[in-house]
C-alpha cells in the first residue's frame, strides 16, 4: 500500500481541505476520494519510510554547526532594505572550509526586525566526519 496527499475541494461548498490516503496506485486512490464526493485538485505519492532513508541519512559520527549571516540592521534600517552581506557569507564560508567543514545546504529566511519590520538571513548547515 502506498500513501498519497490529496487535495480535494468538497463538490456542494467548494472548500479546499487536504488528506492523506492509503491506496495500492493512484487510481485507488482517486477512487476513495471519488466515493467521499470530493473533486480531486492534486493528488501526489509520499514516499514511504524506505525511500525516505534512502533520501538522505547521516553518516554515524557526523558533526553538524549551523552559521546565521543577516542583513545589517543600521542599513535596513535607515533605506528600508539591505542585502545579504555577501563579503561576510564567503569568509564564513571560507573560514569552515579551512577547518575541514564542508557545506551540507544553506536556505534563507524572513525573519522580524524590531517592531514591525523584517530583514532576511541566510542559515548555513555545515557537515564535517570525524
Amino acid at each position: 500500500m502506498a500513501r498519497f496527499l490529496v487535495r480535494c475541494a468538497d463538490r456542494s461548498t467548494r472548500k479546499e481541505s487536504q488528506q492523506v490516503i492509503e491506496a495500492p496506485d493512484e487510481m485507488g486512490a482517486s477512487a476513495k476520494i471519488d466515493a467521499q464526493r470530493y473533486t480531486i485538485l492534486e493528488i501526489d505519492r509520499l514516499p514511504d519510510k524506505a525511500e525516505r532513508g534512502a533520501l538522505r541519512e547521516p553518516s554515524a559520527g557526523s558533526k553538524y554547526s549551523v552559521e546565521v549571516i543577516a542583513e545589517k540592521g543600521l542599513s535596513f534600517f535607515l533605506f528600508g532594505q539591505s542585502n545579504i552581506p555577501v563579503n561576510e557569507l564567503t569568509e564564513v564560508l571560507n573560514r569552515y572550509a579551512a577547518r575541514g567543514w564542508s557545506m551540507d545546504f544553506m536556505f534563507t529566511e524572513r525573519r522580524r526586525f524590531l517592531l514591525f519590520w523584517g530583514r532576511e538571513a541566510v542559515i548555513v548547515v555545515f557537515q564535517r566526519n570525524p
